[in-house]
């Protein structure tokens, strides 16, 4: 069965065949700052730490835990729109151990996750699915 993921990414890969690399780098870029702004607000919010730790990374996924008061849209906006070149992989990543735990709907502030939700946002904005 395919994840909301894989449905995407096969959409975006039909997609970008039909693009110039510019036009192919601004969809990536518009679709990578929506996902990240997505998880992000819908990450639920008990100390901070979860929201804080979504991070971007360009080819390789972001180690490591930061701090409680670290903006992620702030922060990750700049590598995205700096660094993404077309075709790269975007990464956001979150490497709280519990993040997982959120996605499935154990938070009453977040009961449907985050990710899937805001995938399945991401996809029906771009694609009209």
């Amino acid at each position: 069965m395919k994840t909301t993921l894989d449905k995407l990414n096969e959409e975006l890969r039909v997609f970008a065949k039909t693009l110039a690399p510019d036009a192919v780098r601004v969809l990536q870029q518009s679709i990578a700052l929506q996902v990240l702004s997505g998880v992000v607000l819908k990450t639920p919010v008990d100390t901070g730490r979860a929201r804080a730790n979504w991070q971007v990374g360009i080819s390789t996924p972001p180690k490591g835990i930061v701090s409680e008061d670290t903006d992620p849209i702030s922060k990750g906006t700049p590598t995205i729109v700096g660094n993404a070149l077309p075709f790269s992989v975007v990464w956001i990543n979150n490497n709280v151990e519990y993040v997982a735990i959120l996605e499935t709907g154990t938070s009453q502030q977040a009961p449907a996750g985050m990710v899937d939700v805001t995938l399945e946002e991401v996809r029906a904005q771009f694609f009209g699915v």
